[in-house]
């Protein structure tokens, strides 16, 4: 009678330390920290189950330091991670009001609503504007894709411009003619150090006629001074 009532003790005790365990267990995995930067940030993610990346919701309000400005989560805002790092922020957490940011790049301000993914040095690489419009030296354009690290790409900042006036004049005078039903393929580029901009179309280019000139000449790329400065070079249409 002895031994039975010591084999269901230990049998009890086995099944304690087995259901604590598994509590255990489920706590890593539902409870995960990401880090950003020197910032630990405790998450509830129950689809950490099903693998890396994953989604989850923040524990607590957190404050994102970024080389472009601040981006503010709020308690249970979703986010993904992976990697033991954050990968994005979607539209919906800033529509939401879940999540807020003051991010300018280079002097460019960001709309309010964005997506936004991290490069794995918790850099911000992308912003997905969705064709919002941003102000650019004084030139209205409205860009799908803001890169800050493009993976292809060696330039500074890299846009994919959805829209622009149909007409735009460089400092020295210079038009550029965009017909407004093409999509800008190709967008802008900035090239900081050597202190130039690209704009480039390569579907159907752009009309382009310089000082001097009578007659607008198709482009598909031209390059110029920061902020619609003075025009540099250009390939036309037929190189």
């Amino acid at each position: 009678m002895k031994r039975i009532f010591d084999l269901s003790i230990i049998k009890s005790k086995f099944f304690i330390v087995m259901m604590i365990m598994i509590v255990l267990i489920h706590a890593l995995i539902f409870f995960p920290t990401v880090r950003f930067n020197d910032t630990s940030i405790p998450m509830l993610a129950f689809d950490r189950l099903v693998g890396d990346p994953f989604r989850g919701r923040v524990l607590g309000n957190h404050i994102l330091e970024t080389e472009h400005g601040e981006i503010v989560l709020r308690h249970f805002t979703p986010i993904t991670a992976g990697g033991g790092r954050i990968t994005n922020i979607r539209v919906d957490e800033f529509i939401s009001g879940q999540a807020s940011h003051n991010l300018a790049v280079d002097g460019i301000t960001m709309p309010p609503n964005i997506s936004i993914s991290f490069a794995s040095n918790h850099q911000i690489a992308t912003m997905d504007l969705q064709e919002q419009e941003i102000l650019l030296s004084g030139i209205p354009l409205a860009v799908t894709r803001f890169h800050v690290i493009h993976p292809r790409e060696i330039a500074d900042i890299t846009m994919t411009v959805g829209r622009t006036p149909e007409s735009i004049r460089l400092a020295d005078y210079t038009q550029i003619y965009v017909d407004p039903a093409r999509w800008l393929w190709g967008g802008l580029r900035f090239y900081n150090d050597a202190g130039a901009w690209v704009l480039r179309e390569v579907f159907n280019g752009f009309m382009v006629k310089r000082p001097g000139e009578t007659d607008f000449i198709r482009y598909r790329e031209i390059t110029f001074r920061p902020h619609w400065g003075e025009f540099i070079e250009g390939v036309r249409w037929e190189q």
